[in-house]
């Protein structure tokens, strides 16, 4: 029925829903319910608004925020629909992941709701860092373009890195959306600026889009941009760099060859690949060259094949059976970071909905970090279904500790990223999780 409504939305749409609704199953289907929220899109709205309300009962925070998310610019001030979303949301004591979306969708037909809302728009930027690019959208729809910016300059003055990188991507957002660039863009090209001089991976990497821009940055802006390469280095900043290698082809190719001569020097494998990929005539060394942990072998023999891991939440427990055989360094380094406790208290940083969550990160909790050592890509015949665990890469050889769960089957990631054990409870945990919920305990079982 799943990829039924992927591909006959506008005919299946309310019968799949009516009839998964009078079956009493409908609140349990997440998947089906984020597919049809994602659908919305292509329906008629005003035949389905039935439906569309079933959906938005849905207990399940991802599939209220999808369709939300999907509702935005299909109903006017007018609509039932609207005032269903402002008496059963917008004013009641819903989640804030919910309630921002919703405040998100009512806006985009009365900006004045924003500023009605302001004390709680502070309260949730302060309390729940990872919906802070919700937070700015709402104040985009109503805030003039210095009120705005000034906005995100206080942002990235306090200096937070995760907070200062929503901060740039919200500006990049505002760039795409206003209509006289040359009026502002002074302006961004400070706040750009000041964001580099901040010398942080997360908000270097997201500053990319914007400076790309040629009407922002030109050739002679290439040195002092250059200049900020030199607080960062590898392997830890390899996203940076990878990044950069981009930029630098398509805005700074003359100027820049010299500078990607001297990276490509160092012989390190992803890097080199990356400006290859980017167009770059550079050698790749099949010599990968790079120090990798070495796997306790005499613990993975305590360990077993199929070691359980277990990773406790406030959402509930999610158990994973390690596939020790197919993954020993990966397992290795999980099991060595898991007796150290290093995994306690770090969020899931990224959550894709129908796709995966992502955590991990015990260095800086916003994905651009990781732990003082490298394992290789440990790459199987084992394939991506619903369930499964691997590790995030920034190219082969580069993986280290955060792991995904996956929502679906996605065989695009088969063979290309280590798999290190699938989910064998809690894959309705793993349904609930969003961005910012902890792991408040690991451990094996």
């Amino acid at each position: 029925d799943q990829y039924v409504v992927k591909i006959l939305a506008p005919r299946v749409f309310s019968e799949v829903i009516t009839r998964y609704d009078s079956l009493k199953t409908f609140n349990k289907q997440v998947q089906l319910g984020i597919e049809l929220g994602q659908a919305i899109p292509r329906i008629e709205v005003g035949t389905n608004r039935k439906a569309i309300k079933i959906l938005l009962g849905h207990p399940n925070l991802h599939v209220v925020q999808q369709s939300l998310i999907n509702l935005t610019d299909r109903i006017e001030s007018t609509d039932s629909l609207y005032t269903f979303v402002q008496d059963r949301i917008l004013d009641s004591d819903r989640s804030p992941f919910v309630w921002l979306q919703a405040l998100n969708l009512l806006a985009a037909s009365d900006p004045k709701l924003v500023p009605v809302y302001s004390d709680r728009l502070d309260k949730i930027s302060k309390e729940h860092p990872y919906l802070y690019p919700q937070v700015l959208d709402a104040w985009m729809k109503v805030e003039d373009s210095e009120t705005f910016l000034n906005r995100i300059e206080q942002t990235i003055t306090v200096g937070d890195p995760l907070m200062s990188m929503y901060a740039v991507n919200g500006l990049n957002e505002f760039w795409s959306e206003v209509d006289n660039k040359n009026e502002v863009k002074s302006r961004v090209r400070k706040i750009i600026f000041d964001a580099l001089t901040l010398a942080d991976r997360g908000v270097t990497y997201t500053a990319q889009p914007l400076l790309q821009k040629s009407i922002l940055f030109k050739r002679e802006d290439f040195d002092r941009i250059n200049g900020y390469l030199n607080a960062f280095s590898l392997p830890d900043d390899i996203e940076v760099y990878q990044t950069f290698g981009t930029l630098y082809k398509e805005q700074f190719e003359e100027q820049a060859r010299p500078v990607i001569d001297s990276l490509a020097s160092l012989n390190y494998p992803p890097l080199n690949r990356s400006l290859k990929q980017a167009g770059w005539d550079v050698d790749v060394s099949d010599d990968i060259g790079t120090e990798f942990r070495t796997p306790n072998w005499d613990r993975l023999w305590q360990l077993g094949e199929h070691p359980v891991w277990v990773l406790e939440t406030k959402k509930g427990t999610i158990k994973v059976e390690m596939h020790t055989l197919s993954a020993p360094a990966t397992v290795s380094a999980i099991d060595s970071l898991t007796r150290a406790g290093a995994y306690d208290g770090i969020p899931f940083h990224r959550v894709v909905p129908n796709f995966v969550i992502q955590g991990g990160d015990i260095e800086r909790e916003d994905g651009f970090g990781g732990p003082d050592f490298t394992i290789p890509t440990e790459a199987s015949e084992l394939e991506y279904f619903r369930g499964a665990a691997g590790i995030a890469s920034a190219g082969p050889d580069t993986e280290g500790s955060q792991y995904f769960f996956m929502h679906q089957w996605k065989p695009h990631l088969n063979g290309r990223y280590t798999l290190f054990g699938r989910v064998i409870e809690g894959m309705d945990v793993v349904d609930r999780i969003i961005a910012g919920d902890k792991v408040i305990n690991a451990y094996w079982k």
